[in-house]
């Protein structure tokens, strides 16, 4: 019995996710490359459905207020959020998978050097119903 495959993201419904604070976002662009996981007789909370896994490279520019009063040796945190603009927790609710995320691929920069970068899941009320907050 097959019960997990992996399809074109249009072929299923996807959320309208955004990260709020991002300068540029070229979602046509990470749409055409995204595919999702689609597992079905998922069990979770005694309740039977599915589980979709969204999969898309993206690429993201965001800013961040930073103190450099102690350069070189300081540390920056800047926090990002994920949300629909559309849907509540109730109806989608974001994690990560993994709470680290693979460095290999972030861009160099001359300037600084991104130690770590680490999920933390946090929820936060906006003028709009629950959203998940991301710090890294």
């Amino acid at each position: 019995m097959l019960n997990k495959t992996i399809v074109p993201y249009h072929q299923i419904w996807t959320p309208d996710t955004y990260l709020y604070n991002s300068e540029t976002l070229e979602r046509k662009k990470t749409e055409s490359m995204m595919n999702a996981i689609v597992e079905t007789g998922y069990w979770a909370n005694d309740s039977r459905g599915a589980r979709v896994q969204l999969m898309f490279p993206a690429i993201y520019k965001l800013s961040c207020a930073m103190n450099v009063q102690w350069f070189p040796y300081d540390s920056q945190n800047c926090t990002f959020i994920i949300s629909s603009w559309t849907h509540d927790k109730a109806s989608i609710d974001y994690w990560a998978t993994y709470p680290l995320v693979n460095l290999k691929n972030m861009a160099r920069n001359d300037e600084w050097e991104v130690l770590g970068f680490e999920f933390e899941r946090v929820e936060v009320r906006l003028s709009k119903p629950s959203v998940n907050k991301v710090p890294y």
